[in-house]
């Protein structure tokens, strides 16, 4: 998770690809923008991107591991921006969707989130009731694990079809816009 306070971060001003952009194309619209390019610190890749290990193991404690391209894609799916709240909001409804979410590993995640990451990954306390909502609308809206999602398979499918695909679109009717979260 990038942040605001990092130097390379947000795309809040610009319109995510819709439905009829082909996930190639809404990949690309995303590198061509140099402040949604993000190289995360080391603690932050062990714990949310399985390509990283420490001593040849990922932590592997949480579901919903991804690596930054498919990260991105489901910012895309989920109509979800990147600022703060939209970043700890995805890395939530990612980790819901695999149904293995607890309030156990709810609140270790929060914890090693808050006391382990370096400043501009480091969620904020007041975006808390972001992530829990989206880990529950993970648990209630993804039709499967979303962290199984591969960009690199989907290049031509349109973002229309994965979205139906992973994530009921009652979603998308309901939740878009934040207006069920309380604000922060």
């Amino acid at each position: 998770m990038c942040s605001s306070t990092s130097p390379n971060f947000t795309l809040t001003a610009r319109k995510l690809p819709d439905c009829d952009h082909l996930v190639a194309d809404a990949l690309r619209l995303l590198r061509s923008d140099p402040t949604t390019i993000c190289t995360a610190p080391l603690i932050v890749r062990l714990v949310e991107n399985p390509a990283f290990s420490f001593f040849g193991k990922n932590l592997g404690i949480f579901p919903g591991a991804v690596n930054l391209e498919d990260h991105d894609l489901i910012h895309v799916i989920l109509k979800r921006r990147f600022t703060p709240r939209d970043e700890i909001y995805v890395i939530g409804f990612t980790m819901g969707s695999s149904k293995k979410m607890n309030c156990i590993l709810i609140r270790l995640y929060w914890l090693i989130a808050r006391v382990l990451y370096p400043a501009g990954y480091k969620p904020q306390a007041k975006h808390f009731s972001w992530f829990i909502a989206g880990v529950a609308h993970g648990m209630k809206f993804g039709r499967s694990d979303i962290a199984l999602i591969k960009a690199n398979h989907l290049l031509d499918w349109s973002v229309g079809r994965v979205r139906r695909e992973f994530i009921d679109l009652r979603y998308i009717d309901m939740y878009v816009g934040g207006t069920t979260i309380s604000r922060g």
